[in-house]
């Protein structure tokens, strides 16, 4: 069956300056963490990448009003979005994160950093698995800002066609870099976008959503590429991240320095 219509969408981010002459094409972001934001035509890159930080507007584009119109432009044009700042050099590499978890809890490491199962590629290198039942509680292992949540999942899978259903909460950090807490149970997200949490806070629930063998956290530290994230090593309760083992009990038996 063939339509008539074809739906026209703008992104949330994107706000159209019109004048007599001229439409200006702006990315705005009104959340509590930078993004940056790429134009495309036909697969090809017609912008700069240009970073949005908290409460700024930045010009993407700019056409004649006389030759062109909104409608013509989202047709044509299409906009790509990732979380922070591509153009950051530098991060806090001494930073001492704090386990995700409250304190006195112990939980089993059940896959360290570069395994060959799925912490691998840029993206997961650096992540940690921490075995743990569903419905206990996750807590932010640095303070930031709560840059995105994803809550509404509920099924799960052994294969990469479930890695989209899972549930997890984005942290953005002061130094640039954000903490990532995945498979949380459905709607076990306790915080909402640009809230502020502090260290330790309770963020959420842990689950057993998406791509995951069963109930776990999966636990990690990014800095921004363009149009992704790179996962990092870190300081974990004083100890170097790399260093963490499968099977390892790790035990939060004191609050880790600030």
């Amino acid at each position: 069956m063939s339509s008539c219509s074809s739906k026209i969408t703008k992104p949330s981010y994107i706000r159209f300056e019109v004048t007599t002459d001229s439409i200006k094409v702006n990315a705005t972001n009104t959340k509590t963490s930078p993004f940056h934001v790429v134009a495309f035509k036909n697969a090809k890159v017609v912008s700069d990448t240009v970073v949005v930080l908290s409460n700024e507007t930045k010009l993407l584009l700019s056409f004649s009003s006389e030759t062109l119109d909104t409608t013509t432009i989202l047709k044509d044009i299409t906009f790509r979005a990732s979380y922070g700042n591509p153009k950051m050099t530098s991060y806090d590499t001494l930073y001492n994160y704090q386990l995700p978890f409250p304190k006195n809890k112990t939980y089993q490491i059940l896959q360290g950093n570069q395994t060959n199962f799925t912490h691998k590629g840029i993206f997961s290198t650096y992540a940690l698995d921490f075995k743990m039942p569903v419905g206990d509680t996750v807590c932010a292992a640095r303070s930031g800002y709560v840059a995105g949540v994803v809550k509404k999942f509920s099924k799960n899978g052994k294969d990469k066609s479930y890695r989209d259903y899972a549930n997890y909460i984005t942290l953005y950090h002061d130094d640039g870099t954000f903490s990532q807490y995945v498979h949380l149970k459905e709607n076990g997200a306790l915080v909402n976008v640009n809230d502020y949490v502090e260290k330790g806070q309770a963020i959420g629930l842990s689950g057993n959503t998406g791509w995951s063998t069963e109930p776990h956290l999966h636990f990690a530290v990014f800095k921004s590429l363009p149009m992704q994230f790179e996962s990092i090593p870190i300081l974990l309760n004083g100890k170097d991240s790399r260093t963490h083992k499968k099977w390892e009990r790790v035990f939060h038996q004191k609050d880790s320095i600030k």
